[in-house]
């Protein structure tokens, strides 16, 4: 990694922490996170954010380009509105674009009942991935989703985590035999339909004749 190029999400956050926290350099576009007014009113505020972002574009390009990295790598979550920001600056940097997507962008905005959002993801987002030069995925399913939505072929790229201190316990079933499940994720309306699914199946398999619950 080359360089950090990110904003305030929060209006709170302190940018001296973040750069300090990071051991490599970073970079920050403007928001209008600390602009209360602004901000309650989503459409006004992408404006105003895409005016700043556009008058910031040449410094931020130069110094991704001073920086020597090869590609843009954009990570984001539920907000369509990276896609822009992604797409202008790698195109500015003259720089490969790479893309990775954790949540449904249409579907997350729908779920906000933000109907402008979710137009802005259904044009934009076929828009970007498939002039990107790469598309990565959370899971092998959003792989196929993205594939079966927009004709994009993703690659899964699986969350790292250090395995230093793993180890290996093998199952010994317990009297009465009841075997745990853990959920490993958010608890949200993104999730809700999955979750609900989970629960009436672990319902269903304790009412059926198995041999443990």
């Amino acid at each position: 990694v080359k360089l950090v190029m990110t904003r305030r999400l929060l209006r709170w956050v302190d940018l001296g922490r973040v750069k300090a926290d990071l051991p490599v350099p970073v970079a920050f576009y403007p928001d209008v996170c600390r602009l209360p007014v602004i901000r309650r009113h989503p459409l006004p505020a992408f404006v105003l954010e895409r005016c700043l972002f556009r008058l910031w574009l040449p410094r931020l390009a130069a110094a991704v380009r001073a920086s020597g990295a090869p590609r843009v790598f954009a990570f984001f979550g539920a907000d369509a509105r990276f896609l822009a920001v992604a797409r202008s600056l790698a195109r500015r940097a003259r720089l490969p674009l790479e893309v990775y997507l954790v949540d449904d962008l249409e579907a997350s905005a729908g779920l906000q009942q933000s109907q402008w959002l979710a137009g802005l993801a259904r044009r934009l987002e076929p828009q970007v991935l498939r002039s990107a030069a790469r598309v990565f995925a959370i899971s092998p399913g959003y792989c196929e989703h993205l594939l079966a939505k927009y004709g994009v072929q993703a690659h899964w790229l699986p969350i790292s985590f250090p395995a230093a201190h793993l180890a290996h316990r093998p199952y010994r079933p317990a009297t009465p035999d009841v075997r745990e499940l853990v959920f490993l994720g958010a608890v949200n309306q993104l999730y809700l339909d999955a979750l609900s699914d989970l629960i009436a199946a672990i319902e269903a398999w304790n009412q059926a004749d198995n041999a443990y619950r």
